[in-house]
């Protein structure tokens, strides 16, 4: 799945955050405001990292 257009449009607002950052956060399942709102930043960190150190 992927964010919603709006969603997607509203995580665009915040400053850091572009395509990239979306793209990962839907490459590791979360996709939604609900899924983010969910989440841990350090998980996620942790996640992202391994996954970079993976290519």
């Amino acid at each position: 799945m992927a964010f919603s257009k709006e969603e997607k449009q509203a995580l665009l607002t915040i400053k850091g955050v572009g395509e990239t950052v979306i793209k990962r956060l839907e490459n590791i399942g979360i996709d939604s405001f609900a899924k983010l709102s969910h989440s841990n930043v350090e998980e996620i960190a942790d996640i992202v990292v391994v996954q970079c150190s993976l290519r």
